[in-house]
């Protein structure tokens, strides 16, 4: 998709974030915004380079210069309104995120809680000499029950440990979804929408500036990965 089809079309994650709360400011509406505030600014920028293009007393030179300073500029409102607003996102996972943890061990106490510590740290010496198809049906069984303990066992054993039994991040992910909503479905629900607007927005984010760098004839910005 380049910037004049996504002009005409818009973003085709739109339906994704209808029906949001504007007076809750959820996340799917703060997505929406997002998509609203992209939208604005690269149908003025399509505009203004419409503009250019047809201005004859500029040199080739000359024309792409000014599509290059348009096109840094956007790019700079874009993202930082698109942080923004994906950072109230994640602020409202956070919180929701929160509302889960309480929920989770609601009524204890100090004590209680260091007891259901140890009890955690007791099941996993025994956890960790199961193999890993015996330990994905003891997180299984645990998620099917409500067993908290046994669960977070498992779940808090160390990455590599239940990546060397076979088991995955997204089968950790999976599970720990399933268990919050057993626990409290409306928390689990606002942190499941925080976690995927947040990604939308930085989806979102991501087609803008590509198809902003390729109308404008900006090289792709070079990214640095680390190992």
């Amino acid at each position: 998709m380049n910037l004049k089809q996504l002009v005409e079309r818009g973003f085709y994650t739109g339906e994704l974030c209808r029906g949001g709360d504007e007076e809750k400011q959820c996340p799917k509406w703060l997505a929406a915004k997002n998509q609203a505030i992209l939208m604005d600014r690269l149908r003025r920028l399509y505009m203004d380079v419409a503009g250019i293009d047809g201005d004859e007393s500029l040199s080739d030179v000359g024309r792409a210069k000014k599509k290059s300073d348009l096109a840094t500029k956007a790019l700079a409102e874009i993202e930082a309104d698109a942080g923004r607003l994906r950072g109230l996102i994640e602020t409202k996972g956070g919180t929701a995120q929160s509302r889960l943890a309480r929920a989770s061990h609601v009524g204890e106490s100090d004590i209680d809680r260091l007891a259901r510590l140890l009890t955690v740290q007791n099941q996993q010496r025994f956890l960790m000499d199961l193999d890993g198809q015996s330990l994905l049906g003891e997180l299984a069984r645990a998620v099917r029950d409500g067993d908290g303990t046994t669960y977070e066992a498992i779940t808090s054993l160390p990455t590599f440990i239940l990546r060397d039994k076979g088991i995955t991040k997204e089968v950790v992910d999976a599970s720990r979804r399933e268990m919050s909503r057993r626990v409290d479905p409306s928390a689990a629900a606002d942190v499941e929408s925080a976690e995927v607007m947040a990604r939308l927005v930085a989806e979102d984010l991501a087609t803008a500036q590509r198809v902003v760098r390729e109308h404008c004839g900006l090289p792709e910005e070079n990214k640095v990965r680390t190992l």
